[in-house]
């Protein structure tokens, strides 16, 4: 984030992301979006701090199914995920950092295959509006999973305007189908030297 800081990057959000994709704005290079994925509470605890230090926006796509009431305190030795307390207060006293939808509860895998590729339509449907509660209008699919059917399904529920999958590691332009935005991985494992190769 310090690297992005000192040489001038600009990070937009979800729908300043959208617009440009419309054609309502323009971004001359340097602009990028940041995200994360699963809404686990090193969101807040970890990294909330530092986007905000930057004045950076940011996303963070949450399982809804795993959202309490409240957030636990952090501990490091325990896996958690962020509370509709932390949601609600970053809304409004930090709204530059966005919480998104990771889908309901098909965030995980059956004999290797991803849940929502072996799910009937009904059900998809059904998951899409759980999430509808927490005024979501943006989709990370898990493990960025995604077909014709999904994205015709998730277009009908009118609450999404956009979408994102994962994995295949490439740009995203407005040629990029509007439900299936390609997203660039870069994990805590990865070095700043992988990150300069796609920022260049």
């Amino acid at each position: 984030m310090d690297y992005l800081y000192k040489n001038g990057y600009k990070t937009i959000d979800i729908g300043e992301f959208y617009r440009w994709y419309k054609g309502e704005i323009e971004y001359y290079g340097k602009t990028l979006m940041i995200a994360f994925d699963d809404g686990n509470y090193e969101d807040y605890y970890l990294v909330y701090p530092i986007i905000k230090k930057y004045n950076f926006k940011a996303t963070s796509f949450i399982i809804g199914s795993r959202i309490n009431k409240t957030t636990s305190l952090y501990n490091k030795n325990i896996k958690n995920y962020i509370g509709l307390d932390i949601i609600n207060k970053l809304r409004k006293e930090y709204p530059n950092f966005d919480f998104q939808s990771h889908s309901y509860n098909m965030h995980s895998k059956i004999n290797e295959t991803t849940k929502i590729l072996l799910m009937d339509n009904k059900d998809i449907e059904k998951d899409f509006e759980m999430n509808n509660q927490f005024n979501f209008s943006s989709l990370a699919y898990p493990f960025g999973a995604n077909n014709k059917l999904i994205r015709n399904i998730l277009f009908k529920n009118k609450n999404y305007s956009v979408a994102f999958s994962y994995g295949n590691n490439k740009y995203a332009s407005r040629k990029c189908d509007i439900y299936s935005i390609p997203r660039i991985e870069i994990s805590g494992e990865d070095n700043l030297k992988y990150l300069k190769k796609w920022l260049i």
